[in-house]
């Protein structure tokens, strides 16, 4: 089974980047024998797809506004993103890449989720604040049960 796993996020800008720092903290935890890529996705759009296609699964990594405290993480289905409670923070987010790679007939996973974090600050600056700090071990432990539990409904 081929997983992606995609952090989101600029750095620059405080808790807005907190994709990306999951991810980089998965690169250190992750097992040899675990089956899974870690992409960093920064700020890319149309790029992402060289990370989605072809792959079995794809599980997005990023700052979510949906109702909830700072730091809170919440698992969505990519299906599921629509409406009120799921607010991505960038101009040109990945939903509506994957929802025109889909139209454009290119291959991408049915299996794709996002790992929301709820942040605190999205304004200049380099730190993550406390809570959203706090959240992202939390997060890269809840992808990677995610990625346990996918391969092991695959089997």
């Amino acid at each position: 089974m081929k997983i992606s796993v995609i952090g989101i996020g600029n750095i620059l800008m405080s808790d807005e980047g907190v994709g990306v720092r999951v991810a980089e903290r998965l690169r250190e935890l992750k097992n040899s024998n675990e089956n899974f890529e870690v992409f960093d996705g920064g700020n890319m759009n149309f790029q992402l797809l060289e990370f989605v296609e072809g792959r079995d699964v794809v599980i997005f990594v990023d700052a979510v506004d949906f109702n909830g405290e700072p730091g809170d993480v919440k698992v969505f289905r990519l299906e599921d993103v629509k409406g009120p409670e799921f607010f991505s923070i960038h101009d040109l987010d990945y939903t509506k890449v994957i929802a025109l790679a889909k139209t454009c007939g290119i291959d991408v996973p049915e299996k794709m989720f996002v790992v929301g974090i709820k942040p605190k600050k999205v304004s200049e600056g380099l730190e993550l604040t406390p809570e959203v700090q706090r959240a992202v071990e939390k997060a890269a432990n809840i992808v990677i049960e995610l990625v346990k539990n996918l391969t092991e409904q695959k089997k």
